[in-house]
């Protein structure tokens, strides 16, 4: 951002700092202006071209492939940019550990969904407790067919806790015995999370615990929302991003 225009800048801090509508609402303007610009340029190689026959559709071809690299990045930039959420006001973020620590106690209320630590502790995993006696009864009578999975990655640098969302469809079976399939999702969700909505479980002075009332839908936000909160609350940034290393993960 320190590369952009002040005016840009400006412009990108206020979008920030309001709510996330706003800043969908920009990043669908843009996205709708690189899909014009791609159709007007690609009219503009292909009509003038139009004579020579077959070869027009190299040049074409090549236009078309600079376009979905644009795309891709505008959407892995945009869309991470539109979904990243803020630290709370005022609050100094914490050391890394005491941030896991802070993830981990959400494992001791016992919810529908547990974390554990991926790639020799670089990332920490939450998904859907399938395998767990209490609550693998429940999901299959709640036919939920979806395993969500959330990967977090640590960048103790920016204070920032980078995730991905993935997918993968369960199949259950008589007596409650389940198979994952190699069904697969992978992308950054836009509306799976408010900061004003409690979902589930409410942070109390013993730690967290599950509301007396409340009963579970097991869509995601049931469990993106509490690792969210944690995570602003402890002073980091919360960032969706579509891939977590490699070049696909380039600008986020």
């Amino acid at each position: 951002m320190k590369n952009l225009p002040a005016p840009l800048q400006t412009t990108l801090m206020l979008l920030e700092s309001g709510p996330m509508w706003q800043r969908i609402s920009a990043f669908i303007t843009v996205y709708l202006g690189c899909f014009v610009v791609a159709w007007i340029g690609l009219f503009a190689i292909v009509v003038p071209l139009k004579p020579l026959g077959d070869i027009v559709w190299i040049p074409a071809l090549m236009w078309i492939g600079f376009i979905l690299a644009v795309t891709y990045w505008v959407f892995n930039v945009g869309g991470s940019w539109c979904a990243t959420m803020h630290p709370v006001h005022g609050v100094m973020p914490v050391d890394l550990g005491v941030l896991k620590n802070k993830l981990m106690e959400l494992n001791f209320a016992n919810a529908p969904f547990h974390l554990y630590d991926r790639k020799g502790g670089k990332q920490l995993c939450s998904e859907w407790n399938i395998k767990s006696v209490v609550w693998t009864e429940l999901f299959a009578k709640a036919g939920v067919t979806e395993q969500h999975r959330i990967v977090m990655e640590f960048d103790e640098i920016t204070k920032t806790v980078r995730a991905v969302d993935t997918s993968s469809t369960i199949n259950w079976r008589a007596g409650f015995s389940l198979s994952l399939d190699l069904g697969y999702f992978r992308g950054i969700d836009f509306f799976q999370y408010s900061a004003l909505k409690t979902y589930g479980l409410v942070r109390s002075v013993d730690g967290w615990k599950i509301e007396g009332d409340y009963v579970y839908r097991f869509d995601r936000s049931e469990m993106k929302s509490p690792i969210v909160q944690c995570i602003t609350e402890c002073g980091w940034t919360y960032k969706p991003v579509l891939f977590l290393g490699g070049p696909l993960s380039i600008g986020t």
